[in-house]
This record gives structure tokens, C-alpha cells and sequence, in this order.
């Protein structure tokens, strides 16, 4: 981590930075803003996905155990 300047250094995320009295994290490129928002929205949409996989797995295992029990 080099400094920027007495305030601020860079992390290991390009174009943030971290403040040295807050502790924050802040933006100082709008293009790296931008991505991360985009992977947040990519990761929560993978994440629904997921979830909504696992329920109809769990559905499906239900429905097997039903036919099994029923014969």
C-alpha cells in the first residue's frame, strides 16, 4: 500500500482508498465504482440463484421420499 497523500492510502482495490482518521473507504475512481457495484449486483443475483436451486432441489427430494414411502 503506497500513499497518496498524508490523508489517504491506496487499498488493495484500485481506485479506493482508505482514510486514515475515519477508517472509510472511499471511491476516487468513478470506473471502479461503477464495477464493484456491478459485481455486487452479479453476486446477489448468483446468490437468488442459488437459493432458488437448493429450494427446488429440496422440493424434488421431498417428492422422491413421497413416491419412495408410497409404493
Amino acid at each position: 500500500m503506497s500513499k497518496i497523500n498524508s490523508e489517504y492510502v491506496k487499498t488493495d482495490q484500485l481506485g479506493w482508498v482508505r482514510d486514515l482518521q475515519s477508517g472509510a473507504i472511499i471511491c476516487v475512481d468513478e470506473n471502479a465504482k461503477k464495477q464493484h457495484e456491478e459485481e455486487v449486483a452479479r453476486q446477489r443475483v448468483k446468490k437468488e440463484e442459488l437459493n432458488s436451486m437448493k429450494n427446488e432441489l429440496s422440493m424434488l427430494k421431498e417428492l422422491v421420499q413421497k413416491l419412495i414411502e408410497d409404493k
